[in-house]
């Protein structure tokens, strides 16, 4: 049995990285202090795209409160309809 699946955002990935990649071409300083609030520092950043974390509809030892606030926690069959609404087979 699987309790859990945990699913990255590529379209997010790509995009963002590519909005980062043009502002640090281009010196955007504006664009590079709103995603990378501490860029140029010691430990630096790390944009965080999300993930989502897709429990069985019936039961699940896991919580929404565990998780952080970038990570959107849903039940399989909204994950479905998720899929379903952008003509996906997976993500």
């Amino acid at each position: 049995m699987i309790d859990a699946m945990v699913v990255q955002n590529p379209y997010e990935m790509g995009y963002q990285g590519i909005k980062l990649m043009k502002a640090l071409v281009k010196d955007d300083k504006d664009t590079i202090k709103k995603m990378l609030p501490n860029h140029g520092q010691k430990e630096g950043d790390i944009y965080d795209t999300g993930l989502r974390v897709v429990v069985p509809d019936d039961s699940s030892l896991l919580k929404a409160e565990i998780f952080d606030k970038n990570t959107e926690f849903m039940k399989l069959s909204k994950f479905k309809e998720w899929l379903d609404k952008y003509k996906l087979t997976g993500s």
